[in-house]
């Protein structure tokens, strides 16, 4: 029913008292469900992404596939407390997209997005909110570009890409940091960081760039510039971005028509660095201000 009716999110919300599934398309619920065979499908949704069913108490994500007439990908996440288990499935793949070009339809964006990619080492950002497409748009940038030795750090590994080496850690052997120490001898071209959640992450992906490394990821924003912001609450200073950052893709959700569009809008470093400069000219005006 989901995958018929294009849903990209299935939400399930299970107490001792209801067990309720709602079928989501971009933030909307478009149908709800009430089974009592939710619980069963829940635990068998854990089983196949590969939770730890010993740590119910953790948040955990993880990712299946399953074949109906193609392969779709799936990735599943949950939270539970003593008396309540939530858990969201986003479907991946449910439009087929095989090209940077059914991405971006800005031929502008397009050829300055590519051109980034130039670049010998830098930091490339894919932001905007969940569901907009920055991982697909990301992923099918690196069919186009010109590389051969691409490797990706994904926690976890969502959709699977001929093109790129994909490497997922492992709890308690194999940290985003051991990868990412092995990825530094490997020679690559570019080095793909899922996305940047935490602080330790994007001082990996700063560390990797310091070290002469084109580096690409994915993160959580509400703007082009906001997501500088985002950087600098998780800890860059602003000579890292000034000096790393050569290019943020941001990427939104906008009605026309009656029909729901992906958008985007692009800055280069010097548009990135102007930014900073106004930011902090900005600053020194408030502060005057006040004093």
């Amino acid at each position: 029913m989901a995958i018929a009716h294009s849903i990209t999110d299935i939400h399930f919300d299970i107490t001792e008292m209801y067990q309720v599934i709602r079928l989501r398309r971009h933030k909307q619920t478009i149908k709800t469900i009430h089974d009592d065979l939710s619980v069963k499908l829940y635990e068998h949704l854990k089983y196949i992404s590969r939770f730890d069913l010993s740590q119910k108490e953790i948040p955990q994500t993880g990712s299946f596939t399953m074949i109906f007439e193609r392969r779709y990908f799936f990735r599943f996440a949950t939270i539970e407390s003593f008396e309540r288990k939530n858990g969201v499935i986003r479907i991946l793949n449910i439009v087929l997209i095989h090209s940077l070009s059914q991405c971006i339809s800005n031929k502008r964006i397009l050829k300055s997005l590519i051109k980034s990619f130039n670049a010998s080492s830098g930091l490339i950002l894919f932001s905007g909110a969940t569901g907009s497409g920055k991982s697909t748009t990301m992923f099918n940038t690196l069919k186009e570009v010109s590389s051969e030795s691409i490797y990706s750090v994904e926690s976890p590994i969502e959709h699977f890409y001929s093109h790129v080496i994909q490497l997922e850690p492992i709890e308690s052997r194999l940290t985003q940091e051991d990868i990412l120490n092995q990825l530094l001898r490997m020679d690559a071209d570019i080095i793909v960081y899922g996305e940047v959640r935490t602080m330790s992450d994007l001082k990996l992906c700063i560390r990797a760039v310091n070290m002469g490394h084109l580096v690409c990821a994915s993160i959580h924003s509400r703007s082009c510039f906001h997501t500088l912001n985002r950087l600098i609450d998780l800890g860059a200073t602003h000579y890292e971005i000034e000096s790393g950052l050569i290019a943020i893709l941001y990427h939104y959700l906008k009605e026309e028509k009656g029909e729901v569009v992906f958008k985007h809008e692009f800055a280069d470093q010097v548009q990135i660095r102007n930014r900073l400069s106004q930011s902090f000219t900005d600053k020194v005006l408030h502060h005057n201000r006040d004093g």
